[in-house]
C-alpha cells in the first residue's frame, strides 16, 4: 500500500520555510512521487512523525531527567551545548562553540576556497555546486533515501578544493529533545583531487526524546589521490530509531576511512557503502554496544569497480542481556576489477544472553581477486577470567577491562576528545547495566 505521509503539502511547506529555489523543490517532489509508490514497510510509522520543526521550547536545565543531566555532567558538556539541547532540535557547527583559534582556522580555510556550512544556505550561496552533486550518488529506489530527499530539514556541506589539506577535523552535531520528531539530516562532502579532510558527525551524549527518528543521507565524493576520514558517533535515547544511508565514491588512488561508534537508540540501521575506482581503498570500522531493548543492524558494503582496489570492513559488538546485533556486510568485485583485495570481519563479545547474527555477502564477477570473511561470537573465556582473578582482578573489573580492550583499537581511531567521551559512556553504561 502506498505511503500517505509525508505528503506534498508538507514538502512544499518545508521548501517555502527554507526559501528554496524551484529546482530544489522539483527534486523534493520527484523524490516524494517515487517514495509514495513504494509498497513496503518501515521501522516507524511515517504518519506519526512531525516533519516541520516546532518552535524551540523554553525549558530549565533542572527539568531535564536526572539520568541525562548526570551523563552530561560526567562528560563535561559545555553550557553552550546544554543551551542547544534545551532548544528542542538543532544541528550545530561544533567549531562555533570552540576557541578563537578554531574560528581563525575556519576563516583561513574559507580564504582557500573551502566551503563548510549549512546545506540550506549553500543552496543559495553555491547553487551550481549543489546542483552538480546533490542526489547524484544516492539510491533512487530506496524509500528511506527518497523520504529524506523529499523532507530533509538540516544538514551540511563540506567542499575542499584541489590540493588543500585540512589539518583539523570539522564537526557537526545533531540534537533532538522533542517527541515524535523526524530529523532528516543531509550531508554532502566533495574532496577535489589530492585534498584531505576529516569530518566528524554525531554526538557523544544521549538525546532526550520520545519516539523520534533520525534519518541521515550522505553523499561523499573523494577525488583522485584524495583522503577522507569520516567519524560518526551516536548515543541517542533508546526510544529513538536511527537510520542512515551514506554512500561514497572514491576515485583513482583515493582513500576513505569510515569510523562509527553506535552506543544508543532502540533501532539502528547503518551500512555505509563505498564504490572504489582504480587503486582506491576503503576501511569501514564500527563498534556497537547493544543491550535489552536495542536492535542494531550495522556493517558496510564495498563495490570494487577498479583495478587494484582494497577494502577492509571490521565490525565489533558488545552484546549485553537481551540485546540483538546483526552484521550485514558485502564485498562486490565487478568485472575488470583485477588485483582487488577485500576482507570482512565481525566479532562479538556476549556479556549475558543475547541475539547475534552475521550475514556476509561476497559477490565476484572477476576471478583475479582476493576476497574473504571471518566471524567470531561468544562469551568471555572462563580461563581468562580465572587468570585475571589470580592477578587480583574481581570478575566485574576483569570483564570491564576485557570489553574495553576488545573495542579500543577502533575507538582510538576517533578524534582524541571523542575517544575520551566514548570511553566514559561505555564505562558508565557498563556500571548501569549492573556488570561493574
Amino acid at each position: 500500500m502506498p505511503f500517505s505521509y509525508p505528503n506534498e503539502s508538507i514538502v512544499i511547506t518545508i521548501s517555502k520555510k527554507n526559501k528554496e529555489p524551484k529546482w530544489m523543490l522539483d527534486i523534493r517532489l520527484k523524490a516524494l512521487k517515487l517514495y509514495k509508490d513504494y509498497g513496503g514497510t518501515l521501522a516507524f510509522d511515517p504518519a506519526k512523525i512531525i516533519y516541520v520543526n516546532r518552535e524551540k521550547k523554553s525549558q530549565k536545565w533542572e527539568d531535564v531527567p536526572k539520568e541525562i543531566r548526570d551523563m552530561y555532567d560526567k562528560l563535561n558538556i559545555s553550557d553552550r551545548e546544554k543551551e542547544v539541547f534545551l532548544g528542542g532540535m538543532a544541528q550545530i557547527n561544533a567549531m562555533e562553540m570552540m576557541s578563537p583559534v578554531y574560528s581563525k582556522y575556519l576563516n583561513t580555510l574559507r580564504k582557500k576556497g573551502v566551503i563548510f556550512e549549512d546545506l540550506s544556505g549553500a543552496i543559495v550561496n553555491h547553487p551550481n555546486l549543489i546542483k552538480k552533486y546533490f542526489g547524484s550518488l544516492m539510491d533512487w529506489s530506496d524509500p528511506i533515501s527518497l523520504m529524506n530527499t523529499a523532507v530533509w530539514t538540516g544538514g551540511s556541506i563540506l567542499y575542499v578544493p584541489r590540493g588543500i589539506k585540512l589539518t583539523l577535523p570539522l564537526q557537526m552535531f545533531y540534537f533532538i529533545n522533542m517527541s515524535n520528531t523526524g530529523q532528516f539530516e543531509r550531508t554532502l562532502i566533495i574532496l577535489e583531487d589530492n585534498s584531505t579532510a576529516h569530518f566528524v558527525e554525531g554526538c557523544t551524549a544521549p538525546m532526550y526524546s520520545n519516539g523520534s527518528v533520525h534519518i541521515g543521507v550522505g553523499e561523499m565524493f573523494v577525488g583522485k589521490d584524495a583522503y577522507l576520514k569520516l567519524s560518526s558517533i551516536q548515543n541517542w535515547s533508546k526510544n529513538m530509531s536511527v537510520i542512515a544511508r551514506k554512500k561514497a565514491l572514491v576515485n583513482n588512488g583515493g582513500k576513505i576511512q569510515w569510523v562509527e561508534a553506535n552506543l544508543g537508540a532502540g533501532i539502528v540501521d547503518k551500512h555505509p557503502t563505498v564504490i572504489l575506482k582504480d587503486d582506491a581503498s576503503a576501511e569501514i570500522l564500527s563498534v556497537s554496544e547493544v543491550t535489552k531493548g536495542q536492535t542494531m543492524d550495522t556493517g558496510g558494503r564495498v563495490v570494487h569497480d577498479g583495478k587494484n582496489s582494497k577494502s577492509h570492513i571490521v565490525s565489533k559488538a558488545v552484546c549485553y542481556d537481551g540485546g540483538s546485533d546483526t552484521f550485514n556486510g558485502m564485498i562486490y568485485t565487478k568485472k575488470g576489477a583485477k588485483g582487488s583485495i577485500g576482507h570482512m570481519e565481525c566479532d562479538t563479545i556476549m556479556v549475558g544472553q543475547g541475539h547475534v547474527e552475521s550475514h556476509p555477502s561476497l559477490k565476484l564477477d572477476e576471478n583475479d581477486v582476493s576476497i574473504g570473511h571471518e566471524a567470531t561470537a561468544g562469551k568471555i573465556n572462563d580461563e581468562i577470567l580465572f587468570y585475571m582473578a589470580t592477578r587480583g582482578f574481581a570478575k566485574e573489573a576483569a570483564i570491564r577491562l576485557i570489553v574495553s580492550g576488545f573495542v579500543d583499537d577502533i575507538i582510538r581511531q576517533l578524534p582524541f576528545d571523542l575517544v575520551i567521551g566514548v570511553r566514559k559512556i561505555l564505562n558508565m553504561d557498563f556500571v548501569r547495566k549492573g556488570t561493574g
